[in-house]
């Protein structure tokens, strides 16, 4: 019987850990690896008694480190700590309140349910806390160094000494063999764990947003420059037709001469050596960027016409189709960007690989639709379509595969937005519905 309530105990504080892991990683947890959870920490709780909190780390740890191996270290460090500390800390916070409350003859009676609150109620104030201060830790998985050093590791330093001193006043309170779950004496700490928690999350919040204001502003230094490029570009095409224009009127005039004079082999000449060779210099002239200006977003024509440029900087044949005048996206300018620049680059990455390097590109409207299609030629079709999204899967070897599952994860936000991806005849396609 004890066995049974050390296992339902165990799951109970599982399901807070793991939940509160999920609310701040969006980390999907395996009933495999669940129940592994339950024994290892059943098997921790049954050696080491009391004590048995200190395996809780290590083992959110190590399952981290396992599991996402593509993963920051230090992030894989900061989600494991805060894990715990916060749910340690929130589950004992909500134990003192309630024993606050309540006589100790009730607390004996109802300790076992009140255990249970005291763990499940944590998730709940967890998340209405992260709601208040519009808290979202997924933009910790950014490699910016920025995130690395003015974000993560301060705040290891600081989850690391909050968490060492909650077990050393857990661990004193076991020894003491205090009755109630927080000894007189320590629990007026707790008002300053409460203080430091939230400064903590309200430090993660400042920064991300300063963040987040950075890279406001860079993105559009970077639209700033890559419109210029589109315009120099845009320029270079006119002066090319403009020229074109001039010496086709030219080489008209010498072949009405050559008709008038009933000259058959001049005419030949001039068709020839003028005409045809005037016609391959424009087909080998790539006016594909002219196409961009059906997009009437500045943002995603300025990432488009970059991209472009690169590709054909590395001699990648690129056909660029938009056909129709596309003046919305029912999709925020900023993730769109992102998600056309995780597009492009392995478009770019894998068609350079292939033996004839080709990218073809298209936005057009149906049915309520916008759809952008984004095909490019690859050295194998062995790629496990099923894998892709994934945190940890790349194509690309050991710890860079990160940009599909970055889409994974800004798709996820949008309820109109669908992708589809094939691979077929040496053609590597991805296929975005984005419902209007």
């Amino acid at each position: 019987m004890k066995l049974i309530i050390n296992l339902f105990v165990m799951s109970i504080q599982l399901i807070a850990l793991y939940s509160i892991y999920y609310q701040v990683t969006k980390r999907r947890l395996k009933i495999k690896e669940a129940l592994i959870s339950v024994i290892l920490l059943s098997l921790s709780a049954s050696m080491l008694g009391g004590y048995w909190i200190i395996a809780v780390f290590p083992l959110i740890y190590i399952f981290s480190m396992i599991k996402y191996k593509s993963a920051n270290n230090y992030l894989n460090y900061f989600y494991s700590i805060y894990t715990c500390f916060v749910t340690l800390f929130l589950s004992n916070l909500i134990n003192l309140l309630i024993h606050e409350m309540i006589s100790v003859n009730l607390w004996e009676q109802v300790k076992f349910f009140i255990a249970i609150f005291s763990v499940l109620i944590p998730i709940l104030v967890h998340f209405l806390i992260l709601r208040l201060f519009n808290t979202d830790f997924r933009i910790l998985e950014s490699d910016d160094p920025f995130i690395n050093n003015k974000i993560i590791l301060p705040s290891n330093t600081i989850l690391t000494i909050f968490f060492t001193i909650f077990l050393l006043i857990y661990f004193f309170e076991i020894f003491i063999g205090s009755w109630s779950p927080i000894h007189e004496n320590t629990k007026y700490i707790f008002f300053i764990y409460i203080f430091m928690f939230l400064s903590l999350v309200i430090f993660v919040s400042i920064q991300t947003k300063n963040y987040l204001q950075m890279q406001i502003y860079k993105s559009k230094e970077r639209e700033f420059q890559q419109l210029t490029i589109y315009t120099n570009k845009i320029e270079d095409l006119y002066k090319k037709i403009r020229g074109f224009r001039h010496d086709y009127a030219n080489m008209l005039i010498s072949l009405q001469e050559s008709i008038q004079t009933n000259n058959i082999a001049e005419i030949h000449k001039v068709y020839t050596d003028v005409l045809v060779t005037a016609n391959i210099q424009l087909e080998e002239s790539n006016y594909n960027i002219a196409e961009l200006t059906n997009i009437k977003d500045t943002a995603i024509k300025s990432i488009i016409s970059t991209k472009l440029i690169v590709a054909e900087s590395k001699d990648i044949i690129v056909n660029l189709e938009i056909k129709d005048i596309i003046d919305n996206f029912s999709i925020s300018s900023v993730d769109l960007v992102r998600v056309l620049s995780i597009f492009l680059d392995n478009a770019i990455e894998a068609a350079i690989e292939s033996s004839h390097p080709k990218i073809n590109i298209a936005f057009f409207k149906h049915n309520s639709n916008v759809i952008l299609i984004v095909q490019n030629t690859v050295i194998t079709e062995a790629i496990p379509l099923n894998k892709i999204f994934s945190a940890d899967f790349s194509t690309k070897g050991n710890h860079r595969g990160s940009g599909l599952y970055n889409i994974y994860t800004i798709l996820q936000n949008y309820s109109n937005i669908s992708l589809d991806t094939a691979i077929d005849n040496g053609l590597f396609t991805q296929t975005l519905y984005i419902k209007e």
